[in-house]
């Protein structure tokens, strides 16, 4: 092999071409530490990032110790991509040391300590940083999403607009400082930034990533114009998060005819979304008439509910799998060529076609269908306890990072609630909430947890339970979702700006619930206040339904 055919190939771009010569020459020279490199190199640039994580530490362990920096270097960044903060910090932490001016790792050491939430630790590097490459840009940049990050966009924005004094055209800058000024609902200047950055980057991830948030935040706007046809970046088409799914048929465009048409609907996202975007289904199933057929891919632990709410369609479980690099999504028992379809859509690709603007969500749309020999069940269990109302409550997503964890209120803030005598707490907290727990008993609050159900698990169960309760409580989760598409008597507490309330004082999604949101990030309670309130009228009244 040419070594000359292989840095051709790396500088045209080929990255397939240059990994199948790096493997040929790997082949015969396999200690041959720069076509190591390269051969990690082009595993990123085809986003197969653990192959090429992997393959720079093969090439780590060819090299003498300590290893070469830029080496180091490269390999913190891949951990960085791969989510692995604690190990970015680290290799990090070493080329700083072995580079003190090296100001681009400084940055990634600080990136990656915020994104562990260690914040002080972070500013403190920065602030050190700073006081001797006070003209570095991306130094400025970094500081303020870490301050962002700490509940003060206000300052974030002083930092962003000292990056962007000094280098204009720092595309991260901008986005960022957009992302703040959203925060403090400051709509149209960030989506100035953000419209200044939807074409200037290259990098198939950082181009999803603005488009997706250019969309969520026209949406926090109401400006469903502009967000519909972004929201397509949710597929994050070119990177390795893109899910790619078997369908040999084509893909439903906006527009088509679904009268009489086989069509096949897969879910999408998180599991909360595929209970948001499920509200279009019964619009779906009116359009596709009587003639048609309608197959439904959904999350396993979805697929009883789904098949008792839609009963004349063909519910499967889909499962997802990394293959060769690729995210590949499939269907459980679901076979093309024995059960044919005309075309296949995402849950989400119907938004701009059933809800072009927030007026067009429907008045009622509950369409979850619960067992009723389990709501039964359940209702009779909670008559048992006492003859109080039954508040369901939960205050907590397993997903936890520096963006969610700041958009739900502490369980301290909770409190306030938990001391009621005059209602019966029921815990429908998923996950591992022994710490809460425990700590709710050890100041004497009750908060009973349901026996015989897995509240992560069992979710036709939990539908069932929700719609038996006088109220359900919590964060905007998949517990809340189904409640309220159920149906049940749901309150939902959401951060402020959340795009799924469409600039709107209520769930367009869900019309009967009712939303509860703070003033900004740092009021949770305020807003416990508020539902505490809320809550004596509710039970106050005169003929509690």
């Amino acid at each position: 092999m040419s070594p000359d055919a292989l840095t051709a190939s790396i500088a045209t771009g080929d990255w397939a071409k240059a990994e199948a010569l790096a493997r040929v020459h790997l082949s015969l020279k396999p200690n041959d530490t720069d076509v190591w490199r390269y051969l990690a190199l082009a595993l990123e640039r085809q986003n197969r990032l653990p192959e090429a994580f992997d393959t720079y530490q093969a090439l780590l362990a060819r090299l003498p110790s300590p290893p070469p920096s830029d080496v180091v270097h490269d390999l913190a960044r891949l951990a960085f991509r791969l989510d692995q903060m604690d190990m970015a910090e680290k290799l990090y932490r070493f080329v700083v040391l072995a580079e003190p001016d090296n100001v681009i790792a400084i940055a990634g050491l600080a990136a990656s300590q915020r994104q562990q939430m260690k914040y002080d630790a972070a500013i403190d590097g920065l602030k050190a940083a700073l006081s001797t490459h006070p003209e570095d840009s991306e130094l400025w940049n970094v500081l303020g999403t870490v301050v962002n990050a700490k509940n003060d966009p206000h300052t974030a924005l002083t930092f962003f607009d000292e990056a962007l004094r000094l280098d204009p055209y720092n595309l991260q800058a901008r986005f960022h400082r957009g992302i703040a000024y959203a925060e403090l609902g400051e709509f149209d200047p960030a989506l100035a930034d953000l419209f200044a950055c939807i074409d200037g980057f290259s990098d198939p991830s950082n181009i999803a990533s603005v488009r997706l948030t250019t969309a969520q935040i026209a949406l926090c706007a109401g400006k469903t114009d502009i967000a519909w046809p972004l929201y397509e970046a949710r597929h994050k088409t070119g990177t390795a998060m893109e899910v790619h799914y078997p369908f040999k048929a084509s893909r439903w465009q906006p527009g088509q005819a679904l009268a009489g048409k086989r069509l096949f609907v897969s879910a999408e996202q998180g599991l909360g979304d595929e209970i948001l975007f499920g509200t279009f289904l019964p619009d779906v199933i009116r359009d596709l008439g009587n003639e048609s057929r309608l197959s439904l891919g959904v999350e396993p632990r979805l697929v009883s509910l789904f098949a008792r709410s839609f009963p004349k369609a063909h519910v499967y479980a889909h499962r997802t799998r990394r293959e060769d690099g690729r995210i590949i999504r499939h269907f459980d028992g679901f076979d093309e060529a024995q059960t044919p379809v005309d075309h296949w859509a995402l849950m989400a690709d119907f938004c701009a076609t059933y809800r072009p603007t927030p007026a067009d969500f429907p008045a009622h749309n509950a369409y979850l269908k619960p067992d009723p020999a389990r709501v039964e069940h359940w209702r009779a269990w909670l008559d048992s306890l006492d003859n109080r109302p039954k508040v369901g409550i939960l205050w907590k997503s397993l997903k936890t990072d520096i963006i969610r964890e700041r958009y739900y209120s502490p369980f301290d803030d909770w409190e306030i609630l938990l001391q009621r005598e005059d209602i019966t707490v029921i815990n429908l907290q998923y996950g591992d909430a022994r710490a809460e727990l425990d700590a709710a008993a050890a100041r004497g609050f009750q908060i009973i947890t349901p026996p015989g159900i897995d509240l992560k698990d069992d979710l036709d169960d939990l539908c069932a339970l929700t719609c038996a309760l006088d109220l359900t409580l919590g964060p905007a989760n998949a517990t809340t979702n189904i409640a309220a598409a159920a149906g049940a008597r749901t309150w939902i507490i959401t951060s402020p700006n959340n795009w799924v309330q469409m600039g709107q004082g209520h769930y367009p999604w869900y019309p009967a619930a009712t939303a509860f949101m703070p003033r900004d990030l740092t009021s949770w309670d305020e807003v416990m206040a508020r539902v505490d309130q809320a809550l004596s009228q509710l039970i106050n009244a005169p003929y509690r339904d």
